[in-house]
């Protein structure tokens, strides 16, 4: 079964490339993963130094941060195997490595992961008081596990994609199943959709229902403060974790749509195997990588607490249980204000 996640994490020789596209080629993929796995695995021990799980917006930010740790580790490229053990693990690597299992499995997770973000941000504009009930720690893990099970599921047609079987001289080998043009097309249209188009559509939902909330209690706001009142702190605390959200949304989108929609065309057309070995694929997977090692940048480039947090690490002063990106809800002589800015 020749289907996209088989190649499409693998750089194959990029002599046939242009020279500047080639230096890219050898420099790029590595660099891109270390920063992937030395800003995640930054972002997970700050999360977990602090411990700060006492809130749904830290709680996704710590999962999805997990998950695109362990996709740049599965992306570290190992030497393929010429042959196999006749036992579980020679079945393992054929099934799991051989057909980048793991990684779409993680790469599926963090999709969903995000998409329960976005509609935890959403959530929180729409009831700013209730959203620790909403969105209680049970439940968001629950969705978080939920999230892995259904990438497992989505991704066990691979476990069935490659076998492995010996010769006259008894050496093992992992060998693809055979397929025909129209399985693999609705394969690969199975994959676009769940990896691409139902996370986009959800996220592009929440965003654009958050987008109309927040513009109208704008207006409101504008209209409560024409005494001349200064903007509250907490609503520029919360105005600058939906901005985060909504990098990290269009990041994914922007990241991953070439490299799927791609795929899905060369499908239909036929010529999927000669775009494996294309430079086009290449390319296109170099943007791919972003997505799994730029969120770390985006946290410390638009968030300030985040920028502290690491400070706090290095300097050996840390403060234990207090959220990070998310909010706590602290009383004024007048009313409730939740650091997300909502009376």
């Amino acid at each position: 079964m020749a289907s996209e996640g088989h190649e499409i994490f693998f750089f194959g020789d990029p002599s046939h490339l242009p020279a500047c596209l080639a230096l890219i080629n050898y420099i790029f993929p590595p660099s891109s993963l270390a920063i992937g796995i030395l800003g995640n695995l930054l972002v997970v021990v700050v999360m977990r130094v602090r411990r700060s799980t006492t809130n749904s917006t830290d709680i996704f930010v710590g999962a999805l941060a997990f998950s695109d740790l362990l996709t740049s580790l599965f992306n570290i490229p190992i030497p393929r195997a010429l042959q196999v053990p006749d036992n579980i693990l020679g079945a393992c690597y054929c099934r799991l490595v051989q057909t980048s299992c793991l990684i779409w499995i993680c790469v599926v997770s963090s999709s969903y992961i995000l998409v329960g973000a976005s509609f935890e941000r959403l959530a929180a504009v729409v009831y700013p008081l209730r959203i620790k009930d909403i969105f209680t720690n049970r439940r968001v893990y629950i969705f978080i596990i939920i999230a892995w099970l259904f990438s497992f599921v989505s991704c066990s047609y691979y476990l069935l994609s490659f076998l492995f079987q010996g010769d006259l001289l008894s050496r093992i080998y992992c060998v693809p199943t055979n397929s025909d043009t129209s399985l693999l097309i609705i394969i690969n249209s199975f994959n676009f959709a769940i990896r691409l188009m139902v996370p986009t559509v959800l996220m592009m939902v929440s965003q654009t229902a958050m987008a109309i909330l927040l513009h109208l209690q704008s207006i409101r706001l504008r209209q409560a403060m024409s005494c001349g009142s200064k903007q509250s702190y907490h609503i520029l605390a919360r105005n600058r974790v939906i901005k985060i959200m909504l990098v990290v949304v269009i990041i994914f989108i922007l990241s991953w749509s070439p490299s799927q929609i791609a795929f899905v065309v060369v499908s239909f057309r036929g010529t999927a195997k000669a775009y494996v070995s294309s430079s086009v694929r290449q390319i296109l997977n170099l943007i791919t990588f972003i997505n799994s090692s730029i969120n770390p940048f985006i946290y410390a480039a638009h968030y300030p607490k985040f920028r502290s947090a690491i400070k706090e690490i290095c300097l050996g002063k840390t403060q234990k249980n207090v959220p990070l990106f998310g909010m706590e809800t602290i009383r004024t002589p007048n009313h409730e204000l939740s650091t997300d800015g909502h009376a």
